[in-house]
């Protein structure tokens, strides 16, 4: 029997894809008539159109392509068998709210089935979306059908006789729920169907199923008892969609079943193969073979690759594959369940969320971190997920404690678990750790038989057979006796492949790159991105986009300042925070960052356990610590040896004869969660920075002799902000502390007040005399207003942010804890900037205090100060040794340079202020100074921008409507600019999920940018800010 295998023509009549479809389709139809002599049948595995709403193309396609097809194979057109795809669907008939309901309501096969048995208008209404593709195929079959053929909405049947005996085709409509968008994971069919239509060809000793989509695009508990059906009671499996130009998956026979997918016959995107195969098959021999045609879309010719040969399984063999397939789907739900453990969201819940609808693909690199800021040149990408599942490379994988190597390795094994059927290879998941402490050598064929649940000689059976892929975690590569156990494996075990995950260390550089002479390809974790942090959110709960970004905004500013890895356990930790009280305002970090503290130390697991340590145990004890090895240990980096934080732990311990653990417990309990870190040479101190902070700060409410000492010393005073801050957090009615920092910062300013001695009257004649307008400088505006009109997506933000992190030369990817280091108190702006932040920030925690003239007059000192430090700015930029700028004959360009600079000096004033009091506990102040400054609007322009971005920054949405009221008050064109700038920051940054927002904004850019020119059209302006819209819109 000879079968002619082809699927998704997607045939069109769209201008622009004309030619290149009618010269594929000439080039196929010459093809299949000098190489195929003869054939029995044709499948076409779906998506004849590429568009389903027009009957005339379905026709069109019949005519020039498979009338065509039957003409030069010289078959009858009732041995010509098709099925629907998603493309031949009518989108225009899809009724959304029945969507939503099966989506939502149908939740198990029964209610699917007895949704069918109804004859509601909701069930008429399903069909109605391939109307046409019906018509057609009535149409097509018209003349040519017998009793031998039976049309249902849902499949159609077709019994055939050749030499081989009876042969029953079945057709389904796996499209029945694709709509096009998130169909993956969604798509339904009912079980009583396949039932109908098997009743149907009873009498047939060979069964041939045709679809569309692969099994994997169905609902879960629809695709596994679909699976489970369809593998037991059909032969062959006929499918599309897929458009592979991989071979590997287009043939699967080790399953019970013959399973057989095809190349698109056209099909103009790069990822697709053009292409057909004949599948010959001999059922008395038990043979098959697969051959496939190639289209060479550039030099427009079909070529032969390799054929393929295949066993058709015996009974014994199916019975034996389907045993196979029904343990590997139990492994399956096993991990599953378990993998709802790795996720910290999880905890104290009873129906938590698996790691496939938790987890987001990681971020890797072929370089670490440090190497690409050391590579100026690297412009290296992601590594794609996908191409961990074309199985023609072996990894090692490198990442820090905790980044999220084992739900890589989890998140692959489930998805081969899953998806077998696709893939054909069987994941055996293996923890290094357990191994080691088992002591023993590792018995592969003993523990992959408890794994897949079979006896030992079918489980060597298996792995000599089989394609296996070995997902190895906690892997430390100078472990010789376990590299060596492995090696002897894989040596024997051809089929074997490797996905290493191994932690980052100074072993790393060491020779990692082969086992058993197999080259291991390096991948590095990088940090998650906000899109990521983003996508994990939306994962975890059900929160408006505006509150994801709100959630998300909140993690990146405290990972950030406390140095925090961005990895899935830390978000993990973070986003459970804010689930556990979703209407919780947090409105001080510090509030969020105790709960952290809570987490990592573990306190409900203290309180449940009843221990005699309590958390408020350890969090005094790790403050202690922190401050012992800061002043003890400055010359290793703060790390200690075992010995010697034994001994400050025992010493500890022994000023409360009422501790009954020991030193040595405590130590491990830390180091199990955790907390310490491991150096070289036995030398252990905090693994993160931001924890080292936040327990030195802690002490400091413990000892104000620390305290008083840290804001006294010179040297160091700037090295304590973040720990200042903390404090303040802490204590927030500490207005003692608060006056210190602010004297302190007074101090430091002292000789800037008087070199920029100001009035209330002379800020803005001060901005206009250091700042010198660049008249090109409205050409950068409006680039970066085209830039930003309709929003940046979370990719493209990311993207921003990834090439600064690349440009500054950052490595954000080190948490380790860092030396503190001298900082100068000096004139110089660096030096004001980071006392006043001391200040500032210090004020916005400090929020319990009753002392109002100290409030405000502390609040106006930061202002003008930040304002003053602007200045100062401003004047050293001017000082810049431009001498080699000169020498080359640039003096025009080294001046243009420095005044270029001096117009982002307002918004940069704006910016750093937001990040010292950009707080909602200091609004009601913000406005009030704004009114004040609204009265003289001439004298404020500076002070107006300010307070104005400052309000918006903290509650964009209540105050966005300030910005018109304010726009007509901006004389001073650098105000105006700087205006322009923020908006537009905005409308790309911050407002992709608010449709008013974005209204807003881009009526005030526009209107600010009349007032830059009065010949200005405004209707220009408005074709400007919607050609880009239009483009993106015929894009879609």
């Amino acid at each position: 029997m000879k079968i002619l295998h082809i699927t998704d023509l997607h045939y069109t009549n769209t201008i622009g894809s004309l030619t290149k479809q009618n010269k594929i389709i000439r080039d196929f139809l010459d093809d299949i008539s000098k190489n195929i002599d003869s054939i029995d049948y044709v499948i076409f595995g779906g998506d004849l159109v590429n568009s389903g709403d027009n009957i005339s193309i379905f026709k069109k396609a019949k005519e020039e392509f498979i009338s065509k097809i039957i003409e030069i194979l010289k078959i009858d057109k009732s041995n010509f068998f098709i099925c629907p795809g998603n493309h031949d669907v009518s989108r225009s008939g899809v009724s959304n709210s029945l969507i939503k309901y099966l989506d939502e309501d149908i939740t198990d096969n029964k209610k699917l089935d007895n949704f069918f048995k109804t004859t509601s208008q909701d069930l008429k209404k399903s069909f109605l979306p391939l109307e046409n593709y019906n018509s057609f195929v009535k149409d097509f079959y018209d003349g040519s059908t017998s009793a031998r053929d039976y049309f249902d909405d849902m499949f159609s049947t077709h019994i055939r006789e050749n030499s081989f005996g009876k042969i029953g085709f079945v057709s389904i409509n796996s499209s029945w729920r694709a709509v096009g968008i998130n169909d993956d994971n969604n798509l339904l069919f009912p079980l009583d169907k396949i039932n109908e239509a098997l009743d149907k060809i009873i009498s047939c000793e060979t069964k041939i199923l045709i679809h569309h989509h692969p099994i994997s695009d169905f609902k879960p508990f629809n695709k596994y008892d679909l699976e489970d059906l369809i593998h037991k009671r059909f032969d062959y499996i006929f499918s599309g969609h897929i458009h592979k130009n991989s071979l590997s998956v287009d043939l699967t026979h080790n399953e019970g079943v013959v399973k057989i997918g095809s190349c698109a016959s056209l099909s103009f995107d790069n990822f697709s193969q053009i292409g057909y195969s004949v599948i010959k098959i001999n059922e008395g021999e038990l043979k098959g073979t697969s051959c496939f045609r190639h289209y060479d879309i550039k030099n427009e010719i079909f070529y032969s690759i390799e054929d393929k040969n295949f066993d058709i399984p015996s009974t014994e063999l199916k019975r034996d594959q389907n045993k196979l397939r029904i343990n590997i789907r139990k492994r399956f739900f096993s991990e599953l369940e378990d993998s709802k453990d790795l996720f910290v969201e999880n905890e104290n819940e009873s129906q938590g969320k698996t790691l496939l609808e938790l987890s987001t693909e990681p971020v890797l690199k072929v370089k670490s971190q440090s190497e690409i800021v050391k590579d100026e040149n690297n412009i290296e990408t992601d590594f794609k997920w996908s191409n961990f599942h074309k199985f023609d490379n072996d990894y090692i994988i490198f990442g820090k404690d905790k980044c999220g190597k084992t739900i890589l390795l989890k998140k692959i094994e489930l998805e081969l678990l899953d998806n077998y059927s696709l893939h054909n290879y069987i994941p055996f998941y293996i923890d290094i750790k357990e191994w080691k402490n088992s002591n023993k050598r590792f018995d592969f064929n003993k523990e992959f038989s408890k794994y897949y649940y079979v006896n030992k000689s079918e489980s060597a059976k298996l792995l000599e057979e089989k394609q296996i892929v070995l997902l190895i975690d906690n892997y430390h590569v100078e472990n010789k006796g376990i590299k060596d156990n492995i090696e002897d494996f894989v040596e024997k075990h051809e089929k074997v492949r490797l996905i290493i995950c191994s932690i980052d260390s100074t072993f790393t550089s060491f020779d990692t790159n082969s086992i058993d002479g197999r080259t291991l390809y390096k991948l590095h974790f990088h940090r998650l991105r906000k899109i990521h942090i983003k996508e994990l959110a939306k994962k975890n709960s059900d929160l408006s986009e505006e509150k994801q970004d709100e959630i998300v905004d909140r993690i990146d500013n405290i990972f950030k300042k406390l140095s925090i890895p961005f990895n899935y356990w830390t978000i993990s930790v973070f986003l459970w925070i804010f689930k556990k009280d979703l209407n919780a305002s947090f409105n001080n970090d510090v509030d969020l960052i105790n709960l952290y503290i809570e987490r990592l130390i573990e306190k409900d697991q203290l309180t449940l356990t009843k221990s005699s340590f309590t958390f408020v145990n350890y969090k005094k004890l790790l403050a202690n610590l922190a401050h012992y090895l800061l002043t003890n240990y400055h010359q290793t980096s703060y790390y200690a040896k075992y010995s010697d934080i034994i001994s400050f732990i025992d010493g500890y311990l022994s000023k409360n004869p009422r501790f009954s653990v020991t030193s040595k417990e405590i130590f491990e309990y830390l180091d199990q969660k955790g907390i310490l870190r491991k150096k070289n040479d036995d030398l252990y101190s905090f693994r993160l920075n931001g924890v080292f902070e936040y327990f030195i700060a802690f002490y400091m409410t413990i000892d104000g002799k620390f305290l008083k000492s840290v804001i006294k010393d010179e040297k160091f005073y700037l090295s304590f902000a973040n720990e200042f801050e903390l404090y303040a957090g802490f204590n927030r009615e500490d207005h003692k502390f608060l006056k210190k920092i602010y004297s302190k910062t007074q101090k430091h300013f002292k000789y800037l007040n008087k070199d920029y001695s100001i009035t209330s009257d002379s800020i803005d004649v001060l901005l206009i005399s250091k700042i010198i307008e660049v008249r090109d400088f409205s050409e950068i505006i409006d680039k970066f207003s085209k830039r930003m009109q309709d929003g940046l997506t979370a990719q493209e933000q990311d993207t921003i942010e990834e090439d600064l992190i690349k440009e500054l030369g950052i490595d954000d990817s080190n948490s380790d804890i860092r030396t503190k280091q001298i900082k100068i108190i000096n004139d110089q702006s660096e030096s004001l900037e980071a006392s006043l932040q001391i200040l500032g920030k210090v004020f916005k925690n400090i929020d319990d205090i009753t002392d109002v003239s100290l409030v405000y007059e502390i609040f106006d000192y930061i202002i003008d100060h930040a304002i003053l430090w602007s200045f100062k700015l401003i004047d050293e930029f001017k000082e810049l040794d431009i001498s080699e700028i000169m020498k080359a004959g640039n003096e025009v360009e080294a001046k243009h340079l420095l005044k270029f600079i001096g117009n982002f000096i307002p918004t940069l004033v704006q910016v750093r202020l937001n990040e010292m009091i950009g707080h909602k506990n200091l609004e009601k102040i913000i406005i009030e100074r704004l009114n004040q400054a609204k009265n003289n609007p001439s004298k404020n322009q500076f002070k107006i921008f300010i307070l104005a971005f400052l309000l918006t920054d903290i509650n964009l949405e209540d105050n966005v409507d300030l910005l018109e009221e304010l726009i007509p008050m901006i004389k001073i064109p650098i105000i105006k600019y700087s205006f322009i700038l923020k908006m537009n920051y905005y409308l790309g940054f911050k407002v992709n999920a608010n449709k008013d927002l974005q209204r807003i904004l881009r009526k005030n850019i526009q209107n600010q940018y009349l007032k830059f020119n009065n010949d200005t059209d405004l209707g220009s302006i408005h074709r400007s800010f919607s050609e880009k819209q239009n483009n993106k819109l015929n894009k879609n």
